[in-house]
This record gives structure tokens, sequence and C-alpha cells, in this order.
């Protein structure tokens, strides 16, 4: 996300947190004014200027991309955010003590609710959101705990079953056989 940094947003944002005012400009004329080219083996572009994102490799960039996302809780009520360098996770717990299902659906609704808060803090802060970068991991937490193995309803139940049988007996037969080929039952 560095490489989309809002450059007039993170200096407003750090005045408006109290940051005084001569780290602030300190800050502004680290980001802007900076240019950059394009090598590519051997072959260089003309210079550009540099608009959005901080320097990489700068151990001061993760700080203030940290600090410009510290309001990010504000806009994520219904979730804790942990910020790392240029990486945003936000975790959301399902309620405790209700079915479970219960809590997939209340767990989709406030996931709908955070996915609309998220694209609108994207937009207010001009951080766009790097679809390619996003990850979601979901985990519940239920009374009791529900059966993971899928229900087989597409009328090959009868096949599945057989071939497992097959399968299980074959297991069975390779078991019984040892090293040079001699049964045990002999």
């Amino acid at each position: 996300m560095f490489y989309s940094f809002w450059f007039d947003g993170c200096v407003g944002k750090l005045s408006r947190l109290g940051i005084p005012a001569a780290d602030v400009a300190w800050i502004k004329e680290w980001l802007t004014n900076r240019r950059g080219y394009i090598d590519i083996q051997g072959t260089c572009s003309r210079w550009f200027p540099i608009k959005r994102g901080g320097p990489q490799g700068s151990s001061l960039t993760p700080s203030v991309f940290i600090t410009y996302h510290s309001d990010m809780s504000d806009a994520f009520p219904m979730a804790m955010s942990f910020l790392f360098a240029d990486d945003v996770t936000a975790t959301m717990a399902g309620q405790m003590g209700i079915k479970y299902t219960d809590q997939c659906i209340d767990l989709e609704k406030r996931l709908a609710s955070f996915f609309d808060n998220l694209e609108y803090y994207s937009v207010l802060s001009v951080q766009p959101i790097n679809y390619k970068k996003t990850h979601v991991m979901w985990t519940g937490r239920a009374v009791s705990y529900p059966n993971t193995m899928p229900i087989l309803k597409c009328g090959w139940s009868s096949l599945i079953n057989y071939t497992l049988l097959k399968m299980s007996q074959r297991t069975t037969l390779v078991n019984i056989c040892k090293y040079a080929g001699v049964s045990s039952n002999e």
C-alpha cells in the first residue's frame, strides 16, 4: 500500500492528530518533490515526479503509514484493526452462546456492514484496496462443533458407497501381503 500513499491527506491528518508543525513540515518535505525513473536493462526512462507513495526501504515510511491509518478502528467499530508496516488486518468474532447457524447469519450481516465501511474508508482516505493482496480467513466458534463433512445429495450416493467399499477391500488385501509376496495367511 505504500505505493498509493496520499501525501496531502497524510500531512493534513498528521496536523489534526496534533503532531508538531515543524515535524509535519519535515515529513511533508520528505514525501514531496521526489522524482524517479525506470531502468530496464540499462535503458532509462525520463525523470518523472512521484506524487504518491512513501519511499521504499525507509524506516519512517511504515510509521507514517500506520499513523495515517491510526483512526481506522473508529471507522470499523465491529472489528479490531491491526496495522504492521503497510499491511492491515481486521478481526471480527462471532457471538458466543448461540447456535452455529445463527452465528453465521449474524456474522454475514456484520461482514456486509464491514465491507461497506471499508469501501467508504478507502474512498475517504484515498487509499485504494489492493484486491490482489486481500485475503479472508474464516474461523468459527460454536457451543458444539458442526458436522463439517459434506452431505452428498447428487444421486451418486450408491456409486460412492460402492467405490468406498471396493477401496477398503483392496486396501485390506494389500495390507495382508508381506514383503516377499507371501501372504500372511500361509
